[in-house]
C-alpha cells in the first residue's frame, strides 16, 4: 500500500538544519512546521516546564515584530498558527495559501529563534500558564494522569509534568530561557517541514534563504539528555481525592519504548484489540457484560528510551476493585493465549485506516513528517504500513505476555473526597 507520507525531499542544510518537502498540488493550502527537538524530557526538576513556557514566548515579540505582530502577520495573510510541547519536540506551525509559505516560515522562524523575553511578558506569562496549571490540576483526568505518570516513572523526567508545577514555574529566570535557546533552539536540533502546492525545490531554496544567518552555538550547556532507564519491579500505586463523582483509574505496564520498535508495533495491535471501540475486549467485558465500568481504553506510549502500556478506565467508585481484578484477567488472558485471526485482522485495517486518515491534509502530513524525523526516522513512517501488516497472533502473544505482568505495574486513581 503507497504510503500517505510519500513522495517528499529531504535535505540538510550546511548549517545543520533538515528541511522536508513534499509537493500536494490537490489544495493551494501550504502547512509550515518548524520543529525542535527540545521537550520536557531536557528539563532539570528545577525548571521544569520551562521547555512549555519558551513556546509561550513564541507569541511574545522579537526584534522585528512587537507582542501581537506575529499572529496578526499569518492572519493577514489568510492563515492560522499555534504550537505545542511534548515530552521530546516542541513544534511551531502555520497553515497558508500556498503563495504565502515563505512569509509563514519567515514569521515562524523570527518567532522561534529570536524572541525578546522581555522580562514584563515573562511575568505576564508565568501568571497565564500557572493558572493553566490550576485548571490542569482541575480536571480529574488530566490529574489523573500526571499521576499516574510520576507513579511509572517517578524520578525520570517523563514522570514531571509537562507544564511544570506553579513552584517550579516560579523559579524561571529570563536568563534560564536565554540559555534554553542557546541549547536547544539551533539548526542542528530543528527540521523545517513544508507540504503544500509548492514545488519542492522552491522550498528548500527559501529555507536557506530565511535561515542563513543560523548558526550552530559554539558552547552548549547542556544537549539531549542520555537516559538510562532500568525496568522497575514491584507495584506502585497511588491514589488522590478530588470533588469528582466517578473513579478516574489507570493502569500501566512499563515497556521499552521504541529502544524495541518490534514490540512496539505488536503492542499496537495487541492495544488495539484489548481496548479501542465498543468491540474491543476490555469494552466488551466490562462495560457490556460485567457493567462494572462507564468507558475503558487501552493505548501505549512510546518514548526513546522507556514507555507505556497502558489502561484507563472510568466507573463508580465503589466498582473500583472490581474493574482492576478485571482488566488484569483480559491482559492476562492475551498474554496467555493467541488472537483470533478476525481480531487480528480487524486490529491491522483499524491501524491502517486510522494511519490514512491521520494524513488527510497538508497540515496533519507535515505533522507526521516532522514528528518522526524529529524522534523517530521517517523511514519508520513509511514502514509504518507494513510493520503493522506484518504483526502475528504470536507477536502479539508474546510482547502482552513479556510486559503485561501485573507484579510490574503502576496504578494511579482519582476518586471522590470520603
Amino acid at each position: 500500500m503507497k504510503s500517505p507520507l510519500y513522495p517528499f525531499r529531504k535535505e540538510v542544510l550546511p548549517n545543520g538544519l533538515t528541511v522536508i518537502a513534499r509537493q500536494v498540488t490537490t489544495t493551494p493550502i501550504a502547512a509550515v512546521y518548524l520543529w525542535v527537538r527540545a521537550g520536557a524530557v531536557c528539563e532539570s526538576p528545577e525548571i521544569n516546564g520551562i521547555s512549555h513556557f519558551f513556546e509561550h514566548m513564541f507569541f511574545k515579540g522579537t526584534e522585528r515584530r512587537g507582542v501581537g505582530e506575529m499572529d496578526r502577520a499569518i492572519k493577514a495573510l489568510g492563515g492560522y498558527n499555534n504550537a505545542f510541547t511534548g515530552f521530546e519536540y516542541t513544534a511551531y506551525y502555520a497553515v497558508v495559501p500556498a503563495e504565502s509559505f515563505t512569509t509563514a516560515f519567515e514569521v515562524l522562524y523570527d518567532a522561534t529563534v529570536h524572541s525578546m523575553f522581555d522580562p514584563e511578558e515573562i511575568e505576564r506569562e508565568r501568571q497565564v500558564i500557572q493558572e493553566e496549571i490550576r485548571r490542569h490540576e482541575d480536571n480529574p483526568r488530566s490529574k489523573l494522569f500526571t499521576e499516574f505518570l510520576g507513579t511509572m516513572f517517578r524520578d525520570l523526567p517523563y514522570g514531571r509534568p509537562i507544564l511544570g508545577t506553579e513552584a517550579s514555574l516560579g523559579r524561571i529566570r529570563r536568563e534560564d530561557l536565554l540559555a534554553y535557546l542557546n541549547d536547544f533552539y539551533a539548526p542542528d536540533t530543528a527540521t523545517a517541514v513544508i507540504v503544500g502546492d509548492v514545488e519542492e525545490g522552491r522550498v528548500l531554496e527559501a529555507v536557506a534563504a530565511v535561515t542563513e544567518g543560523w548558526e550552530r552555538p559554539a558552547e552548549r550547556r547542556r544537549s539531549w539528555p542520555d537516559i538510562v532507564y532500568a525496568m522497575p519491579s514491584g507495584v506502585r500505586a497511588q491514589t488522590v481525592e478530588k470533588e469528582v463523582n466517578l473513579g478516574y483509574w489507570a493502569l500501566g505496564f512499563p515497556t521499552l519504548g521504541r529502544s524495541r520498535m518490534e514490540d512496539l508495533y505488536a503492542l499496537d495491535v495487541a492495544t488495539t484489540i484489548l481496548g479501542s471501540g465498543r468491540s474491543s475486549r476490555l469494552h466488551r467485558r466490562l462495560v457490556e457484560e460485567m457493567k462494572i465500568a462507564s468507558s475503558i481504553g487501552a493505548w501505549v506510549w512510546p518514548f526513546e528510551r522507556a514507555g507505556v502500556l497502558g489502561i484507563d478506565a472510568e466507573f463508580l467508585p465503589a466498582r473500583c476493585e472490581e474493574v482492576q481484578a478485571a482488566a488484569l484477567a483480559e491482559v492476562e488472558r492475551m498474554g496467555q493465549g493467541p488472537v483470533r485471526p478476525e481480531e487480528l485482522e480487524k486490529a491491522r485495517r483499524m491501524l491502517l485506516s486510522d494511519f490514512a486518515y491521520a494524513n488527510e491534509t497538508n497540515a496533519h502530513i507535515a505533522s507526521t513528517l516532522g514528528r518522526y524525523q524529529t524522534v523517530s526516522s521517517l523511514e519508520e513512517a513509511l514502514r509504518y504500513g507494513d510493520r503493522i501488516r506484518a504483526v502475528t497472533a504470536e507477536d502479539v502473544r508474546r510482547a502482552m505476555g513479556e510486559y503485561g505482568r501485573r507484579e510490574v505495574s503502576a496504578v494511579a486513581y482519582v476518586k471522590p473526597k470520603e
